[in-house]
């Protein structure tokens, strides 16, 4: 899929779209490590907010996506870290181990060293990507609390899910 380069801003919605059709450009060097074997879902509602694509890599671990379309804060670490612990919780629901959670941020800007640091400290991974055209961005962020109260519910199906999606993975490995 081809952004086009005529419209004045890029929304994420866009690079959700592109990143969906064309996963392997997340591969790199990494080999497996961001290559989606498949995706469990765009969107995905959590107790702690909508993550932006959710899939199982290449060796069976979760692979949390999120897109920014700004440049990186540290707000970003902290909302891919609840997300992670989301999946950590739905976990703890059940006897079941908690998969190898990947955390990744994609951008549009390379990121401060500083953010890099504290990036690299709490395990998240950060890629960015470039157009040749000059983009710029408008959009604002709004949380939604009314998901909050249906966090059980929540949890408990997100455990289901992606338990269902590493079970079905295995048993295409064997």
């Amino acid at each position: 899929m081809l952004i086009d380069a005529n419209r004045v801003n890029l929304l994420e919605k866009d690079l959700e779209d592109f990143i969906f059709k064309c996963p392997n450009i997340l591969s790199g060097h990494e080999e497996g490590l961001f290559k989606v074997k498949k995706w469990i879902g765009r969107q995905y509602r959590v107790p702690s907010g909508i993550i932006d694509l959710l899939a199982i890599n290449e060796y069976g671990h979760v692979l949390i996506i999120e897109l920014k379309n700004v440049p990186f804060d540290a707000s970003h670490l902290t909302q891919l870290s609840r997300y992670a612990s989301d999946i950590d919780e739905a976990y703890s629901y059940e006897d079941t181990p908690t998969p190898i959670i990947i955390k990744l941020l994609v951008g549009i800007k390379e990121p401060p060293l500083k953010l890099l640091t504290e990036a690299n400290s709490l395990g998240i991974h950060i890629k960015t990507f470039e157009f040749n055209t000059e983009i710029r961005v408008s959009n604002r962020w709004v949380l939604n609390d009314e998901y909050y109260n249906k966090r059980d519910t929540c949890l408990k199906n997100l455990f289901f899910r992606i338990n269902n999606e590493l079970k079905l993975a295995e048993a295409g490995k064997q």
